[in-house]
Formats: structure tokens, sequence, C-alpha cells
């Protein structure tokens, strides 16, 4: 089976039997999973790899990115809860154009137990809501497994409300890090922290970066806002 395989892309339903056949690649080490036309089966079988270190993942790398209905890309749900335990040898997970919402990574990110894990990116997640949904997603990132490895954590999210008028410049809602964010705090070999909020203010008061200050460390680059230009880096004179 591949003895040499290293890195797959799986865009299409496959039989249980080649999924199985996959996880014992010996070779294997990224895994780039299409949601749009798979089933949670890919990740619960490959799961089971004790090989794969890193999980890319698009609701379709392929889309249009004129589609004016994002609601028509909320891909087929999950059959089931996936199982725990998946991925044990993982390092990094990097989701982008994730057009659906935001549970089905709370429920990935729950089933993964892997101690080497080391870098969660989430880029351009689009959702509803964000004191219903981000809490729970940031409780999961934060478990047990993973505050002692995880070193890079990029949450750029982008969230669609119908009281927010996106022709203006300035988001008009905000929300504060002590409320939705401050389970990151345990993370506390954290290097690099990006919060990117588009359309919303994320507040964040000189408690909290004294908070940071203490808890992180090890940081070098601190991003939040909802401009990736809100950069602090430790050490810097400004």
């Amino acid at each position: 089976t591949c003895p040499g395989l290293k890195e797959i892309l799986i865009g299409v339903d496959l039989g249980l039997d080649t999924l199985r056949e996959l996880s014992r690649c010996a070779q294997l080490r990224t895994l780039h999973w299409q949601m749009a036309n798979t089933k949670g089966e890919v990740l619960e079988v490959l799961g089971q790899s004790q090989y794969i270190e890193e999980l890319r993942g698009a609701f379709d790398s392929d889309r249009d990115d004129n589609c004016t209905s994002w609601m028509s890309l909320i891909p087929r749900p999950l059959e089931h809860q996936l199982a725990k335990g998946l991925f044990p040898a993982l390092r990094r997970i990097r989701f982008h154009d994730f057009y659906t919402f935001i549970p089905y990574l709370t429920d990935l990110l729950s089933s993964v137990d892997s101690p080497a894990l080391e870098e969660i990116t989430l880029f351009n997640t689009h959702s509803h809501t964000l004191r219903g949904h981000v809490g729970p997603l940031i409780k999961a990132l934060c478990a047990p497994q993973f505050v002692s490895s995880l070193r890079t954590v990029d949450l750029r999210f982008t969230f669609y409300n119908s009281e927010v008028n996106y022709n203006n410049q300035h988001p008009i809602v905000a929300f504060a890090f002590h409320d939705t964010f401050s389970a990151l705090l345990q993370i506390r070999r954290l290097h690099t922290l990006t919060l990117s909020l588009s359309y919303f203010r994320l507040s964040v008061s000189d408690e909290d970066l004294d908070y940071m200050a203490q808890a992180w460390p090890e940081i070098v680059t601190l991003r939040l806002g909802h401009s990736s230009r809100n950069v602090w880096t430790r050490g810097a004179e400004h």
C-alpha cells in the first residue's frame, strides 16, 4: 500500500477498506481533507493512524470565491460524533475557508488526543454567532492534552450578524477577551497568538495584558483585533 506515500488529499468518498489501508502507511505525514465531498469516516478511520502529523482541512479549495450564497456551502453533517483519541501523533491542524458552523471544529478538536500538538490555525472560518460557539471551541482547544505542547494559535473568524453594517469601516460590536478567550491563558508555552474577528471589535484591558505577560513567558508575537496589522512583539521598542 504505497510505502512511500507521505501526503494525501481526499476530496471524494473512499471505501472503509481503502481508508484503513491508508491509515497503516508508515510514511504518511499530511492529510488534506476537503469536507464538501466527503464524510466523517475519513477522519474517524485515518485518525487511527500513528503517523499523521499534519491535518489540513478546507470546505473546498476549488470553490468559487465569487459565490454569493455561502450558506449553500454547508457540508453534509457528520453522521455521528467522532470517537475520542484520534490522531495521536498530530503536530499541526490547519483549516481554512471553512464555510460551516464552528461546532464541527469543536467536535474535531475534542476528538484529537495528541500530546505533541504544536499549532492550531483556523483561517477564514465563518459563523453566525460568537458567544454561543466560540466558547466551546476555545475550551476544546485548551484541553489538558494540548496546553503543555501548543506553541502557535492562529484564529481568524468572520462572523455574520444582521445587526452589523458591513459597509461601515469600523466594527460596531465588541467582545471582551476575558469573557470569551481567557481560557487561552492556560497554554503556558505559547509562542505566537493571532485573534482576528472580522466585523467585530475585540476588547482587551490593561489587566488582560498583564495576565497575558504572566501566562505566556515565551510569547514572541501577539496579534489582536480585526486587522493583522495589530501586532505586538516581545522585545520590540514600540
